[in-house]
């Protein structure tokens, strides 16, 4: 975390992924998807968004209004921008995270092998009809990692009928968002595996009918 002293008050910004919880980076990330960034036709709108984006940010991360943030000057805004840019710039990605492990609130649980020993094809369903629920809007993209890794993050030995899966996702829901960035690149990755094995046994049949 990074100190800011905004009128008086010490606040911690959260500076690197490890230091926000995916509820709260959640509702930041809507905030960064509810305006339109990246056009370049029309430069005066661009503009006028990251200003009214970056008030609702300074907002959300110092715990103030919008009205308040609004009066803050423009130099203590640039800084607590440039914090959160920062975190958004933090590179996750290492490996494939297959069987990766992690530690919340004293447990351990494991990511599942991308060899896919361990995982039934209804348990990867579940997860993609999840993900389904997503449609095209990537606000939401967030917003179900909890229940996703619910289904497929266990702990050592433990089975799917041994914890209470709601109980779970409410556990999950206070994780910090370096190991949701790992889950979800891991969830790519078995995306892309599960994508090529069934592509291949699909096309066995159509092979064999052309030969």
């Amino acid at each position: 975390m990074i100190i800011v002293e905004v009128d008086g008050r010490r606040v911690e910004i959260p500076s690197k992924y490890s230091e926000i919880k995916v509820t709260e980076f959640t509702k930041l990330w809507k905030v960064l998807n509810k305006y339109d960034l990246t056009q370049e036709e029309d430069e005066i709108k661009r503009g006028i968004d990251e200003m009214d984006c970056t008030i609702e940010v300074c907002a959300m991360l110092l715990g103030i209004s919008r009205e308040e943030a609004n009066g803050l000057p423009y130099d203590k805004a640039s800084e607590i921008i440039g914090i959160f840019n920062g975190l958004l710039s933090e590179d996750n990605q290492e490996d494939d995270y297959s069987g990766w492990s992690f530690v919340h609130n004293g447990e351990g649980y494991y990511f599942p092998k991308l060899s896919l020993d361990k995982m039934t094809f209804g348990e990867y369903a579940e997860v993609k009809q999840i993900e389904s629920m997503l449609g095209k809007n990537v606000d939401d993209r967030f917003d179900f990692i909890p229940q996703q890794m619910a289904i497929l993050c266990r702990k050592s030995g433990e089975g799917k009928n041994d914890f209470d899966r709601d109980e779970r996702t409410k556990e999950f829901e206070t994780l910090t968002m370096d190991i949701v960035m790992k889950f979800a690149f891991f969830l790519s990755r078995l995306n892309i595996r599960l994508s090529k094995s069934t592509a291949i046994s699909m096309a066995k049949p159509k092979e064999l009918e052309k030969s």
